[in-house]
């Protein structure tokens, strides 16, 4: 699931719903890894990093806590 995640994020923005370490609660952030925000990432790490479409930012998830993922094919 998580090559498919960073393929998705690299073509364009993606939903992820993820449980939050801090809170335990369920999150959602649209992020991806479109033009200048591309970093080189192995599905095989723990975390992902992706450009936080929502609040301009640098942010992280650890791949366990990934729950779903949707591209956001019109935006």
């Amino acid at each position: 699931m998580i090559e498919d995640i960073l393929k998705a994020l690299a073509k364009g923005n993606v939903k992820l719903s993820y449980t939050s370490l801090k809170s335990g609660k369920l999150k959602e952030v649209t992020g991806t890894l479109q033009g200048d925000k591309f970093i080189t990432q192995h599905a095989t790490s723990n975390k992902i990093i992706f450009w936080d479409t929502e609040n301009d930012r640098w942010e992280d998830i650890e791949c366990n806590t990934i729950k779903t993922y949707k591209t956001m094919e019109n935006d």
